[in-house]
């Protein structure tokens, strides 16, 4: 949960406020999570658009790069 919302958190950094696509995800997690056979790239897909909805998308440019650091 707290890769999925720092990686919510980077993308809203960037000035983004549409939805993630997969390949947006895939370059945004690190590499050694991606190499994780637990979870697969829709599982993280859905988990980092339930916490951008939830508690990233209403916050500023300023406000998501200061929680993010």
């Amino acid at each position: 949960q707290e890769i999925s919302f720092m990686v919510a958190l980077q993308y809203r950094a960037s000035n983004k406020t549409d939805l993630l696509s997969i390949k947006e995800i895939k370059y945004l997690l690190p590499a050694n999570v991606l190499k994780l056979k637990d979870i697969h790239p829709q599982q993280w897909t859905t988990a980092i658009h339930d916490k951008f909805n939830s508690s990233v998308a209403m916050m500023s440019t300023i406000e998501a790069k200061m929680k993010f650091l």
